[in-house]
């Protein structure tokens, strides 16, 4: 059997793009047009919603904003002295050449074969597919512990914040004396033997916890969510007495590691089901649900004016310099945190695997095959070109076939125009 007729019977897209890409060639050689104008084009056979194409935007700002990063990392002084991994991620490749991989299951195409940096604080393309399986983990062990007849709390823990107080103080760093900031508030906050009294009357059998960090006008203001995995009935009755409960022990710990006493919104409980009516957006509106809400706060949309570390990298790349320094700061005050913690034994508990961020980063669906392989001059020489490339690579992949994604390469080293063009008939945008 041959490679093509195994790629149609494995469920990739159909090639269906001869005459556009006899139409992209002959416009290509043909010196008195810069398009081609004389060719009917045949389009894909897989349409697209708005949602489709909400999607590969986004993929394509992600790579965009990869570019910035490893522009702005390059400049940044590194904590342990070295260079940041984010600068090369997806530069270098095991092997001889790098694979693109097609998933059926989702219609979504990945590189393989590229060293990744694995970091969710700095690297958005490293970022999206490790929140995206850390949401996943946590939505099986919401499905598992429900089945069980358990109940589940979203909690949120914030502190005040003034827009003189730098990132790393307010994490928390190790001084004399015990530690500071969020850190030791956290520490103290999870030995209080009121707070293990509480625990312990909640049958909690775990949680989860995310760190999310958003920047506004008042400066930093990074703050907790946990999910707690519970054994009470859901009454709203319990749910404010342990608000009462465990606001008292926050001020107490805040002030106690360093940070102004929190107010009345300093604690925040609600049933999980009510977290589901969170909403946040990430190129596109949608609901959030604890899943979500947990896995991807290192992504999340701040809300009003504050921003995230994206957002801040966008418009560091629109020359923004005071956004450029804050990246810079927030890289630099997250290196080694960890974005999010599980329960110790609680992932074993619910039979879900232990992975790092850097083995998610990695990850290939288990139901993927290789569509194209890119020998290692094509490979370089498209990194040799803007970042989005790549992104319009897996574009191609997902929506022509492995056929296509020869001929945009072949048309990327005669003229990147008319590559940007076979895309644009490709995807009918």
């Amino acid at each position: 059997m041959s490679h093509q007729d195994e790629t149609h019977q494995s469920g990739a897209p159909t090639n269906t793009l001869v005459s556009i890409t006899n139409c992209v060639h002959a416009s290509a050689s043909d010196t008195s047009s810069d398009t081609p104008t004389n060719c009917v084009y045949t389009s894909a056979s897989q349409s697209f919603d708005d949602e489709t194409a909400a999607k590969r935007e986004a993929r394509q700002r992600r790579y965009e904003l990869q570019r910035t990063a490893a522009t702005l990392l390059r400049d940044v002084p590194h904590p342990r002295g070295r260079e940041w991994r984010t600068v090369r991620c997806l530069l270098h490749f095991s092997g001889e050449a790098v694979a693109v991989r097609y998933s059926p299951s989702i219609a979504r195409a990945s590189f393989a074969g590229a060293c990744v940096c694995g970091s969710v604080w700095v690297c958005p393309v490293c970022s999206a597919r490790i929140c995206e399986l850390r949401r996943i983990e946590i939505a099986a062990a919401h499905t598992v512990h429900a089945a069980a007849g358990g109940s589940a709390l979203f909690v949120t823990l914030t502190t005040p914040h003034d827009i003189s107080d730098e990132l790393s103080a307010l994490l928390g760093n190790r001084r004399k004396g015990g530690l500071r900031g969020l850190a030791g508030a956290m520490k103290r906050f999870r030995n209080d033997r009121q707070v293990k009294k509480l625990v312990e009357s909640l049958g909690r059998v775990g949680f989860i916890r995310a760190t999310e960090i958003t920047r506004g006008a008042n400066g930093w203001h990074p703050h907790f969510h946990e999910l707690w995995l519970t054994d009470c009935p859901q009454d709203d009755r319990i749910r404010v007495h342990a608000t009462e409960v465990l606001l008292n022990v926050w001020k107490r710990v805040s002030v106690m590691s360093g940070l102004d006493e929190p107010n009345a919104r300093g604690v925040d409980l609600r049933w999980s089901w009510d977290a589901s009516e969170y909403l946040s957006k990430i190129g596109h509106e949608q609901t959030w649900g604890s899943a979500r809400e947990l896995a991807s706060a290192a992504t999340k949309r701040g809300r009003k004016t504050s921003r995230n570390a994206w957002q801040l990298l966008r418009a560091a790349g629109d020359g923004d310099r005071d956004a450029a320094e804050a990246f810079s700061e927030f890289a630099q005050a997250t290196l080694g945190q960890r974005q999010l913690v599980w329960a110790r034994g609680l992932k074993a508990a619910l039979a879900i695997e232990d992975r790092t961020d850097e083995e998610l980063a990695r990850h290939v669906d288990e139901d993927s095959f290789v569509m194209s392989v890119i020998p290692a001059n094509r490979w370089r020489a498209l990194l040799r070109l803007p970042y989005e490339w790549r992104a319009q690579v897996l574009d191609v992949a997902e929506n022509g076939g492995p056929h296509a994604v020869s001929d945009f390469l072949d048309l990327l080293e005669v003229n990147p125009s008319q590559a940007r063009e076979f895309v644009r008939i490709l995807l009918e945008v």
